[in-house]
C-alpha cells in the first residue's frame, strides 16, 4: 500500500546511550538491534525514504549496511541528552527541505523495536490516511487494570488507590493503554503546526503484549531476548493438569501421557541427506580486521537454509554459530536445527584481508617553525602525521621530498606569509589538520631600496648640506646689500661662490646619504667643509676691517 503524498521513515539512533552503552547497534539475536527497524521499514513498501538520524559514524555505517540512508549527521544540538524526539524530527525535515525535498507524512521509528513488522507499519500508515488523523500511536493495554492498583499509605500498609473498584471484575473496567514505544506516524503539516507528537486527532492502533517490549535497561533487554529460542541446561516441564496424593502435589508434575506425546513429536534431521536440507552462504568474505574483538560473521540475509521448497527460519527452525572466525584463513559456519529440526550442517568459507582504507589523520608532531616574519615562506620541517585506517591501525607519515606530492598546504609552501596568516591547513589524501602560526610585521630598513618608506629622522649628510647651503646664501646676500662699494664686495662674491659650493656639496652629500654609498659621500663632504672654512675666514677678515 502506497501512502498519499511522499512519506519518509526516520529512525532515531543517537550514539550516547547511557544505561546500555551503544544500545542502538548492540547485537540482538544475531544482528544489530537497529537492523530490525530498518528491515521492517524497507519491507513495508510505504516509504519513499528510509533514513537514520544519528550523530555516531559507527551507527551510520551499520545503518548503511542494512540499507538505510544517512544523508547527514545530527547537529550537536540534537545529539545531547536533552534533545527531544520532536527536535530531531524538525531538524531532519529542515535538512531535507534545504535539499529541495518535501514530505507529506513521516513515521518516526525507534531503533530498539525488534518486534516491529512490515505489516504493522503498512497498516499504521493506511489507518492514518483512512481516519484522517494527525498522528497514529501504537498502544498496548495495561495487563492489570490500573483502577484496582494498590499504594502504600503513610504507615507503610497497602491500600486500594480507588476502593470503589476493589470488587469490580477486570472485564467490567474501562481498559487503559500506554505508548508501545515503537513508532509514531505523523502528518507533517499537522506536526509542524502543533509542535507535538500527540496531537488533536491521534489515532490508536492496539498491539498485543507479545509484540511489545520497551528496552531501557539490561533487564528489559533480557526480557526481549526471551522471545527468541534460548539454550538451557535444565528445563522444568509443567503438565496441563495432573493429580497428586495431596493438594500440594496437584499440577506439580507432568503426566506420563503428556511426556509420551511430546517425545513422539517428529523432528527433521537437517544432516540427513534424504531430507534435502541445503545451506546457501558466501564462500568467502573480505574484511579489514579479524580478531576476538571483531569476529567475522555473515549478515543473516546472506544465509539461506531450505528443506526442499521450505525456507527455514532463523531462531525458529535453526540457530547459527562459527568456528575459527577470529583470524584470516578458513572458517566454518555451523547450522544447528532446533524445535522441529535436529542435527547440524556445516559450511566452510575463507576470510581474507582487504586493503586498508584511510579514515582520517591525527597529529604526531607539528612543524618545528611556527614563528615567522612577513615575507618568509612556510617551513614544515619536522612535520609528522598519524594516518588512521579502518582496521583501527595507525601509521606515522613524515613529510619529505619523496611524499611531497601527497601533501598540500594553505598557505602554499612558496607563498610569502603575511601578518594576517594565523593558521596553516595541512591536507593529506583528502584529510586535513590545522595548526597555529605567528607572522610578525617586517621592520622598515631606510637603506633598503625595496623599502620605499621615509626614514624617521634625517641623516648627517642632509644636515650638513642644508646647513651649509643656507648659511652660505644668507651671508653672501646680506653682505652684498650692506656694503656694495667696498672691497669687501669682492669678498662677498667669493662668499657667494663659496655658498654655491656649499650648496653643491650639500646636495651631493644629501644624494650620497640617500643612496647609502659612503665612498661617494666622502669628496662632497670634504668640499663642503672647505667651503665652510672659507666663509668663516671671510667673515672674520671683514670684521677686522670694520
Amino acid at each position: 500500500m502506497q501512502t498519499a503524498g511522499k512519506a519518509v521513515a526516520i529512525i532515531t539512533a543517537r550514539g550516547g546511550s547511557k544505561r546500555i552503552p551503544h544500545k542502538n547497534i548492540k547485537e540482538f539475536c544475531g544482528k544489530p538491534i537497529l537492523a530490525y527497524s530498518i528491515e521492517a521499514a524497507l519491507a513495508s513498501g510505504v516509504f519513499d525514504r528510509v533514513m537514520v538520524s544519528t550523530d555516531d559514524e559507527e551507527i551510520a555505517e551499520v545503518a548503511r549496511k542494512y540499507g538505510a540512508e544517512v544523508p547527514f549527521l545530527r547537529s550537536e544540538k540534537t545529539a545531547n541528552d536533552y534533545a527531544t524526539t520532536k527536535d530531531v524530527l524538525e531538524e531532519v525535515l529542515a535538512e531535507y527541505e534545504k535539499r529541495g525535498e518535501h514530505f507529506d507524512t513521516l513515521c518516526c521509528i525507534y531503533p530498539t523495536a525488534p518486534f516491529i513488522t512490515p505489516d504493522r507499519l503498512s497498516e499504521a500508515m493506511r489507518l492514518l490516511e483512512e481516519k484522517k488523523g494527525d498522528t497514529l500511536l501504537p498502544v498496548v493495554r495495561f495487563s492489570f487494570p490500573p483502577q484496582r492498583c494498590v499504594v502504600q499509605d503513610a504507615e507503610g500498609y497497602l491500600k486500594f488507590k480507588w476502593p470503589e473498584y476493589r470488587n469490580s471484575r477486570s472485564q467490567d473496567l474501562e481498559p487503559y493503554y500506554h505508548d508501545a514505544g515503537q513508532f509514531y506516524c505523523l502528518r507533517v503539516s499537522s506536526f509542524l503546526a502543533q509542535q507535538n507528537l500527540i496531537m488533536e486527532k491521534t489515532v490508536p492502533m492496539e498491539l498485543p503484549e507479545t509484540e511489545v517490549q520497551d528496552i531501557d535497561n539490561e533487564e528489559d533487554w533480557k526480557l526481549a531476548e526471551f522471545t527468541e529460542p534460548v539454550a538451557a541446561k535444565y528445563v522444568r516441564l509443567t503438565g496441563v493438569h495432573t493429580y497428586g496424593s495431596s493438594a500440594a502435589n496437584v499440577d506439580k508434575y507432568m503426566s506420563a501421557a503428556e511426556i509420551r506425546l511430546r517425545m513422539a513429536e517428529s523432528k527433521t534431521d537437517i544432516a540427513d541427506a534424504a531430507n534435502g536440507v541445503t545451506v546457501t552462504a558466501p564462500d568467502s568474505i573480505e574484511v579489514a580486521k579479524a580478531d576476538a574483538e571483531k569476529p567475522v560473521m555473515f549478515d543473516l540475509s546472506d544465509i539461506v537454509v531450505k528443506a526442499g521448497d521450505t525456507t527455514l527460519r532463523y531462531g525458529v527452525d535453526y540457530v547459527i554459530s562459527y568456528e575459527n572466525n577470529t583470524d584470516f584463513g578458513t572458517a566454518k559456519l555451523v547450522i544447528k536445527g532446533i524445535d522441529g529440526y535436529t542435527g547440524t550442517l556445516e559450511h566452510e568459507f575463507t576470510i581474507t584481508q582487504k586493503a586498508k582504507v584511510m579514515t582520517g589523520i591525527t597529529w604526531n608532531t607539528k612543524p618545528e617553525k611556527v614563528i615567522y616574519t612577513e615575507g618568509e615562506t612556510l617551513d614544515v620541517t619536522g612535520l609528522v602525521i598519524n594516518v588512521v585506517y579502518d582496521d583501527d591501525s595507525t601509521e606515522a607519515v613524515a613529510y619529505s621530498e619523496a611524499n611531497a606530492d601527497e601533501f598540500t598546504f594553505s598557505p602554499a609552501l612558496d607563498t610569502k606569509l603575511a601578518a594576517t596568516d594565523k593558521t596553516v591547513t595541512v591536507t593529506y589524501k583528502g584529510a586535513s589538520l590545522i595548526y597555529d602560526i605567528t607572522v610578525n610585521p617586517k621592520k622598515v630598513d631606510p637603506t633598503d631600496p625595496d623599502q620605499p618608506d621615509k626614514p624617521d629622522t634625517p641623516d648627517n649628510g642632509n644636515d650638513n648640506g642644508n646647513d651649509n647651503n643656507g648659511n652660505g646664501n644668507n651671508n653672501g646676500t646680506d653682505d652684498g646689500k650692506k656694503d656694495p662699494g667696498q672691497s669687501g664686495v669682492t669678498d662677498n662674491k667669493n662668499q657667494g661662490n663659496n655658498s654655491n659650493n656649499g650648496t653643491a656639496a650639500g646636495n651631493k652629500a644629501n644624494a650620497a646619504a640617500k643612496t647609502g654609498d659612503t665612498a661617494n659621500m666622502l669628496l662632497p663632504m670634504i668640499a663642503a667643509m672647505l667651503a665652510g672654512t672659507a666663509v668663516v675666514g671671510t667673515i672674520s677678515i671683514r670684521r677686522r676691517r670694520r
